[in-house]
């Protein structure tokens, strides 16, 4: 063996090891004292990534678990007070039934009547003050709980719209889909070839004539849709060009005479509340909306899935929306209903597809609206009167059909607290699962870690110990210079 004090390869390997020894022993003592086995990306870089993923999943589904439970008991405080309502309704059948009877005197009937405007007034109260974390439950419900009126867009009326290509369920074979509606100007190609551009004053029936017209192709409407097929081929055609669904382009043809201005109302339940918006030409799906939220009216109009949606966010029934551009429905072309006041519920793991709503309806409660959970009419008892014989046998029916919308709104209440009691199990379920999933990627193996620990331990003694020793061979040189 050589002596050499220009460099000492023992020392620095002995180095070398020694540090690699002290970061392995940092790691091992940051695992443990966190009980993590992932303290930084550099420890596991996919795995911190799918631990990160897993523990956004759980934090949402816990809140989501104390949204559904919030929910239940918002419902139940609703359910509570509809029984309470059905109590009064139950006395009113008495007082009813009572008055309708030939043995009662008038003055008797107006003592009769008294009760049962108190009745009414007490109704009236729990409708109005019945309240969760502060918001009222049955009235003036915000925007989470409105009614609303839908205009869903139709392929028989008014102008064409915006048209969307798709290869949809149930079509023939060598079919093409289309749905929705389209502004002037823009253009429909078949395979590559152009075969439409939409007029002024163009309807359906234009786009279909101008699709049959070459001879290659045939358009119907099927199901409400409009559907291409190729003649003599089996194979779906192309659709294709400029027509698009999109907010901002023009709402289509209104009904009624062309070029003159046409108008779209929008109305409260009660009346004391409406906003009209007048389109000259051009108007678009984006400006009506804006226009009506623009208003201060408290409606508000959005797209959702391509259907119309105008919401009154003061009242938990629905607006009505007339003008003069309707032809049997709204806008030229799409036709009216309404939905009933919903209460949402937002469930959520953090992810766009594990995300949606529980809607339960609970509906409206005063004399003037007592609403059924089915959707069935409301029933206004405002009118109805026990201070003759024959008012009272009348106000029978309508205090009846009053408890039947009450036990049937109870009945969807019911439903709505089974269904997000059930989806609270299964979040529990799957954020215990998720948990355990996360523990196993980023939990310390504690037993592992410990000999790691003891391994790590001994080495970097050993390695100092080799290191000192590697130092010490250098000076037997010196005993050559005596």
């Amino acid at each position: 063996m050589s002596l050499s004090i220009l460099n000492n390869p023992a020392s620095l390997v002995a180095q070398n090891e020694l540090s690699i020894t002290s970061a392995s022993l940092q790691t091992t003592l940051f695992q443990l004292s966190s009980g993590s086995r992932i303290n930084s990306g550099a420890d596991d870089a996919a795995g911190l990534a799918i631990a990160d993923g897993l523990q956004a999943n759980i934090t949402a589904l816990t809140q989501s678990a104390r949204n559904a439970n919030d929910g239940v008991g918002k419902l139940q405080v609703a359910d509570g007070a509809l029984s309470q309502v059905t109590s009064l309704l139950n006395r009113a059948i008495t007082l009813a039934t009572e008055s309708s009877n030939g043995t009662v005197s008038d003055p008797q009937r107006t003592a009769i009547q008294a009760e049962y405007s108190s009745i009414l007034a007490e109704i009236n109260r729990i409708g109005s003050t019945t309240t969760y974390n502060g918001t009222t439950i049955f009235q003036n419900q915000g925007d989470a709980t409105s009614a609303t009126t839908t205009l869903t867009p139709t392929t028989t009326l008014g102008g064409i719209g915006g048209f969307a290509t798709g290869t949809g369920t149930g079509l023939t074979t060598g079919s093409a889909l289309l749905t929705s509606g389209s502004p002037v100007g823009e253009t429909l190609t078949v395979n590559g070839n152009l075969v439409y551009t939409a007029g002024a004053t163009d309807t359906v029936q234009n786009l279909i004539t101008a699709v049959n017209s070459t001879g290659q192709f045939t358009a119907t409407i099927t199901g409400g849709h409009l559907v291409i097929s190729a003649i003599g081929n089996t194979t779906a055609p192309t659709v294709a060009g400029t027509l698009t669904t999109d907010a901002n382009t023009a709402i289509g043809t209104f009904a009624g005479t062309a070029g003159t201005a046409k108008t779209v109302t929008v109305t409260s339940a009660d009346a004391t509340r409406s906003v009209t918006v007048t389109d000259n030409g051009g108007l678009t799906v984006q400006q009506l909306i804006t226009d009506i939220g623009n208003a201060n009216q408290g409606f508000s109009g959005e797209l959702v899935g391509g259907t119309l949606v105008v919401t009154d966010t003061e009242s938990t029934q629905s607006p009505t929306v007339a003008g003069s551009a309707t032809a049997g429905g709204v806008l030229g072309g799409f036709s009216t209903s309404t939905g009933a006041a919903q209460t949402a519920i937002y469930l959520s793991d953090s992810t766009t597809a594990g995300s949606s709503p529980i809607d339960v309806g609970i509906g409206a409660i005063s004399t003037t609206s007592i609403t059924n959970g089915s959707g069935g009419s409301p029933v206004n008892l405002s009118t109805t009167s026990l201070s003759t014989q024959a008012a009272a046998q009348s106000a029978l029916s309508s205090i009846n059909q009053a408890i039947q919308n009450v036990a049937s709104t109870r009945g969807t209440l019911g439903a709505g607290i089974n269904r997000l009691q059930s989806a609270s199990n299964v979040i529990n379920n799957q954020v215990q699962n998720l948990t355990t999933a996360e523990d196993g990627i980023r939990a310390a193996d504690i037993p592992s870690t410990v000999a790691n620990l003891t391994k790590f331990s001994i080495l970097e003694q050993t390695g100092i110990a080799a290191l000192a020793q590697a130092n010490q061979t250098q000076q037997l040189v010196l005993s050559l210079l005596h």
